[in-house]
């Protein structure tokens, strides 16, 4: 389209030309961020309810069940999840970008992916159960552990759907899945634990929302039409498996790392201090799958725009990181600063006081986290795996050296320090072979006036009274950040463009001028207008 446009100015200055041509690029490519970002919305605005559920259903067995009841979740958790990513051999991240690529063949893809991951799902559940007899966790827990294995199989067919509703940018179903899981799992977690179950009802409330997800991710893959009678192709399957080693390593590495301080802090401080961590994190946790929802959204755009149109690649990359930033430093600031009323209106129990000084550090996960995620999703686009792979186990040697090096020293609040830590040299890894291999994106020009307002917003907050409600001071302190970034700029014309694209998209066609681009092209085949 714009090499027409260009030939139909070629007999006049090449001034115009090049003013004409950058328009267009720049029209074209807020037309992939209005994608972007509405994939990204499409996510998290479900996914802000489908948090704030699976959040609420953790403490809610913190309040019902205590610290200890709540480390027993924590660490049956980090096994499943650990062993969930070995049941996906590497699928989900290699099927998003060729299905990304080659839309019309969503059902090869997904019966293929379904096939393989089921299969894997067996054999992860027994490596699950060697793992928990061999690391002598208490009888109780190690059998709650074996139960909830059970999850893995109905979560084989649901991760299946899922890669392929992110391949073809349908990522409006993804939490609208989990949100019903969630919900479930929140409800299931009343009746039975009000019921008396105590812990034991632990592998019922994993379990039971996996089926369910499975079967509403059944009837969604069925709705859009990828059920359709096919054979089984083992040999695709088997054609996948092998092309997804460095995808399953990388994976792999990356949920042990984001499991490991919980399976560290239970084996050398136990369950009730488990409990105490695991309530500080929660916090946090939700930042950071707001974070990663918000990565998955960018991944396919990444994908396609690395292969037919480099610059905007660099472009999206760049004001992708610009927001993520926007969002989540207020955030880290704030939290640290409020952490103590946070604590106490949250899980409402005095022992959980001593989870304040740990979220006081772990706030400031939530900032690398998100760096680390937009930029590895960056060189998944771009054939990187190898070099993120790598990054990877760099990343998890080194989170398991700091671990174990500062929790025996100081406890939780060294753990807390480790995670932090772990978590920054992973994001620092990142952004050095970003910059080598793919694009500069000037991190200082990106964070510097973020920065400025979220300290500013920090340094009002720090000296509101006490006596206020953590509420308002919420609220004042976005106030005061948004005013800041007002005055600082931070926002340029092209945001402003993109953010009434975004207002006026549900209430009539783009008001992007189309006859500056060209007709608009079937998107069925991975194309871009």
């Amino acid at each position: 389209m714009t090499h027409i446009s260009i030939r139909r100015f070629r007999g006049r200055r090449s001034s115009d030309v090049a003013c004409i041509y950058g328009f267009i690029v720049r029209l074209s490519n807020l037309n992939n961020v209005r994608r972007v970002a509405k994939n990204a919305l499409a996510l998290s605005f479900t996914s802000t309810a489908r948090i704030l559920l699976g959040v609420a259903l953790q403490v809610y067995i913190a309040r019902a069940l205590g610290a200890a009841g709540l480390g027993k979740y924590a660490i049956i958790l980090a096994f499943i999840n650990i062993f969930q990513i070995v049941s996906e051999l590497g699928l989900p991240a290699l099927v998003i970008r060729e299905a990304a690529r080659r839309r019309q063949a969503a059902s090869a893809f997904l019966y293929a992916t379904a096939l393989a991951q089921l299969a894997g799902a067996g054999a992860a559940w027994a490596l699950l159960a060697l793992s928990a007899v061999a690391l002598r966790y208490p009888a109780d827990t190690t059998r709650l552990i074996l139960l909830s294995g059970a999850a893995l199989v109905p979560y084989a067919w649901s991760s299946a759907c899922e890669t392929l509703f992110q391949a073809q940018e349908r990522m409006e179903f993804i939490p609208l899945v989990e949100l019903l899981g969630n919900g479930c799992q929140l409800g299931l977690a009343v009746w039975l634990i009000s019921a008396g179950y105590g812990v034991n009802a632990l592998p019922a409330i994993i379990v039971i929302p996996q089926v369910v997800g499975a079967f509403f991710s059944l009837g969604i893959a069925g709705a859009l039409g990828w059920l359709t009678p096919a054979r089984l192709d083992l040999a695709f399957s088997w054609r996948l498996v092998r092309a997804a080693p460095d995808f399953f390593l990388l994976a792999l590495s990356v949920v042990i790392f984001s499991r490991l301080d919980i399976l560290v802090v239970s084996k050398l401080l136990g369950e009730q201090a488990t409990g105490i961590y695991n309530a500080a994190y929660q916090v946090v946790r939700v930042v950071n799958l707001g974070a990663a929802s918000y990565s998955d959204a960018i991944y396919p755009a990444f994908s396609r725009l690395y292969r037919e149109a480099p610059e905007r690649f660099a472009a999206i990359g760049r004001r992708a990181l610009q927001y993520g930033l926007m969002a989540v430093l207020p955030i880290a600031t704030g939290t640290t600063i409020l952490a103590a009323p946070l604590i106490a209106a949250i899980f409402r129990r005095a022992q959980y006081a001593e989870a304040v000084p740990i979220l006081q550090i772990l706030s400031w996960l939530c900032v690398p986290f998100l760096v680390s995620a937009i930029l590895s999703r960056l060189l998944l686009a771009g054939n990187q795996q190898r070099i993120s792979l790598q990054i990877s186990l760099i990343k998890l040697a080194a989170a398991g050296f700091y671990l174990l090096l500062l929790t025996p020293l100081w406890g939780l609040k060294g753990a807390a320090l480790a995670s932090v830590a772990g978590t920054f040299t992973g994001a620092l890894l990142n952004w050095l072979f970003v910059t080598r291999r793919l694009a500069a994106l000037g991190m200082r020009d990106l964070a510097a006036k973020p920065v400025l307002a979220a300290f500013g917003m920090g340094a009002i907050v720090f000296f509101l009274p006490d006596r206020l409600e953590l509420g308002f001071s919420v609220a004042l302190g976005a106030i005061i950040y948004g005013v800041l970034l007002l005055l600082m700029r931070a926002f340029t014309g092209e945001d402003w463009l993109l953010l009434q694209q975004l207002t006026f998209s549900r209430v009539g066609p783009s008001r992007q001028p189309n006859h500056l681009i060209g007709p608009q092209r079937d998107m069925s085949d991975g194309g871009h207008p």
